[in-house]
């Protein structure tokens, strides 16, 4: 009717783009025509950008409640650190935690460590009461607690071993307690100048640490830590005897001194100074590595030997049961050997054998009841 295209129209007789130019002319109704208004073209627009009022609000969503992660990720510093004192928090009464969906949580997984692992009533409820003092007094409600936290327990005589347990298995435990190889370390090289004892600890933090620069290395074993340290330590107290401050100004000769004559002891302690060296080296802190092309050769492997026959005989035949045994328990049950012991042959050794399952031997009866006469 208005621009004359064959296409669907309204009740009025007008398609929506005649509609929709007469509505932008006229926005309250009134004035211009709907022909006037579509007289000199059209406006294109964009469809369904024009605001709906709904009928009816729609309702609010409702909000889905988040449970919080544990532990959480910050934590709240304090101004002063000051001990604990558990034993007069005990006397006034300890306050509720201050997060108790942390501390339900942490209830339940004592509950369930304690079922794994078969612990008594008065262990479990040991575990419930030390976490509970402990997140009562927590700074960061919900945070990881330290190793050093739970030893304040001690205090009233509570067991720690079972909250750490529980704390661990939670994943809730923040070790922070120094580890006894480093206390054992520091002992063993006090007595050393500080810069020697610097470079030990480097080659120290390396076989416990392990290092990804070279030489490459993996952690080694505590007890192999260990005995490196011990077979190096008497050189190098006797270099710092000797006035040596650093590792810099020993020399060839002197690590030639340092080494045993010969034996396992020569191996062991010439394996723990190459070591020792050749780290440092490495890491440039050494100008030459004095432990090269120094042959220390390899530890004493010795195979035990037999023993004689007639030592044999005369163990066996003692009057002492406890040395028999240990004497028959030498040939490693080798019939034989025993039978050259007894100087007898195979054959009489199983008729011997045999015989020991005789009546009158072992001091039973036989006799089938079903032979009974009645």
């Amino acid at each position: 009717m208005s621009c004359h295209r064959t296409i669907t129209v309204n009740a009025d007789g007008f398609c929506r783009l005649c509609w929709r130019q007469s509505v932008g002319e006229r926005p309250h109704g009134t004035g211009l025509s709907i022909l006037e208004a579509n007289r000199h073209g059209q406006q294109l627009y964009f469809a369904d950008l024009f605001r709906q009022r709904r009928s009816t609000p729609a309702p609010p969503a409702t909000p889905r409640r988040r449970h919080r992660e544990y532990p959480v990720l910050h934590r709240q510093l304090s101004l002063v650190d000051l001990t604990r004192d558990i034993a007069r928090g005990q006397r006034r009464g300890f306050q509720d935690p201050p997060d108790p969906e942390f501390a339900r949580l942490l209830d339940l997984a004592a509950h369930e460590h304690a079922s794994a692992h078969g612990w008594s009533k008065t262990r479990l409820n040991d575990a419930r009461k030390g976490i509970r003092i402990l997140l009562s007094i927590q700074d960061t409600a919900g945070s990881v607690i330290r190793t050093t936290e739970v030893s304040q327990l001690e205090q009233i005589s509570l067991a720690v071993q079972p909250v750490l347990d529980v704390l661990e298995s939670a994943g809730l435990l923040d070790s922070d307690r120094k580890p006894a190889l480093l206390a054992w370390f520091d002992r063993q090289t006090e007595s050393l100048p500080g810069l020697m004892r610097d470079e030990v600890r480097v080659w120290f933090d390396v076989l416990r640490l392990g290092s990804t620069t070279p030489p490459r290395c993996r952690p080694r074993a505590e007890p192999t830590i260990r005995l490196r340290i011990r077979y190096a330590l008497p050189a190098l107290q006797a270099w710092a005897a000797d006035g040596h401050t650093s590792l810099r100004e020993i020399t060839r000769d002197q690590v030639k001194t340092a080494l045993p004559d010969q034996g396992s002891d020569r191996s062991l302690v010439g394996q723990a100074l190459r070591s020792l060296f050749r780290l440092l080296k490495a890491r440039r802190m050494i100008f030459t590595n004095p432990t090269t092309h120094i042959r220390t050769g390899r530890p004493e492997t010795r195979t035990p030997m037999p023993l004689r026959v007639a030592a044999l005989q005369q163990a066996l035949n003692s009057n002492d049961a406890a040395q028999a045994v240990i004497a028959a328990s030498a040939t490693g049950g080798d019939v034989r050997r025993l039978c050259d012991l007894f100087g007898i042959s195979v054959k009489a050794a199983e008729r011997y054998a045999h015989a020991l399952g005789h009546p009158k031997v072992t001091g039973t009866s036989h006799t089938n009841p079903a032979e009974v006469c009645r």
